[in-house]
C-alpha cells in the first residue's frame, strides 16, 4: 500500500437535536476490489470510531443502502444492528 490510495472513508458529525448529543456518521467507506479482505475496511472504520468519540460523539452510524445483496463480511465481523431499512 505504501502511499497508495487504496480506499476511503466519510465521516460526518452532527449534533441532532431529538438526540441532544454528538453523533459520527460513517456516509462512505469504500476498498479497492482487489484490496478488500485486507483489513482495509477495519483500519478505515477504526479511524472513524476514534475520531469520532476524540470529538465528542457518544455513538457511531454507519449508512448504507438496501441494493446490496449481501452483508458486507465487514460488518457480519463487527456488531452492527440494522437501525432501519427503509424511509
Amino acid at each position: 500500500m505504501d502511499g497508495e490510495t487504496v480506499g476511503l472513508i466519510g465521516l460526518q458529525l452532527q449534533f441532532p437535536l431529538n438526540f441532544n448529543a454528538w453523533i459520527g456518521e460513517v456516509q462512505e467507506l469504500v476498498v479497492l476490489p482487489q484490496m478488500r479482505g485486507l483489513q482495509v475496511g477495519q483500519a478505515l472504520l477504526a479511524w472513524a470510531e476514534q475520531e469520532a468519540r476524540s470529538r465528542g460523539a457518544t455513538m457511531v452510524e454507519l449508512s448504507s443502502g438496501k441494493a446490496r445483496p449481501r452483508r458486507p463480511p465487514l460488518l457480519s465481523a463487527r456488531r452492527v444492528r440494522t437501525k432501519s431499512s427503509s424511509f
